[in-house]
């Protein structure tokens, strides 16, 4: 039944903002519990929101302390933040030519992570 309850829950998160709030409010440990569609193929609620670009079932799941993952950040357009977690995660490779293409669009926020 709890398995059933995962998946129906994770299909909610592909687009149906009232049944995530409802089957959370219900059952909590919900929020960061993924449904294996197939063998190592998990997906959480957020996952799925975030991939199909559903910003305010993952916003909702963020505030209700679902891990800030970095698909839902660049689905959130969070390009600094996510530009800052690369680079924390050991990212260096590219960083000029990333630097260049936040010059010429004028994204002072990127540039400002990247010359720090």
């Amino acid at each position: 039944m709890y398995a059933k309850a995962v998946k129906n829950f994770v299909i909610a998160g592909h687009g149906s903002l009232e049944t995530v709030k409802s089957m959370l409010v219900a059952n909590p440990a919900l929020l960061n519990t993924a449904h294996e569609w197939r063998p190592n193929d998990d997906e959480t609620a957020l996952q799925a929101a975030s991939h199909v670009g559903y910003r305010e079932i993952a916003i909702y799941l963020l505030k209700r302390g679902a891990p800030l993952l970095i698909t839902t950040v660049a689905m959130l357009g969070q390009v600094a933040a996510l530009v800052s977690d690369l680079i924390s995660r050991g990212a260096r490779g590219g960083a000029s030519m990333a630097l260049n293409i936040a010059v010429d669009i004028g994204n002072l926020e990127v540039v400002r992570v990247l010359l720090t």
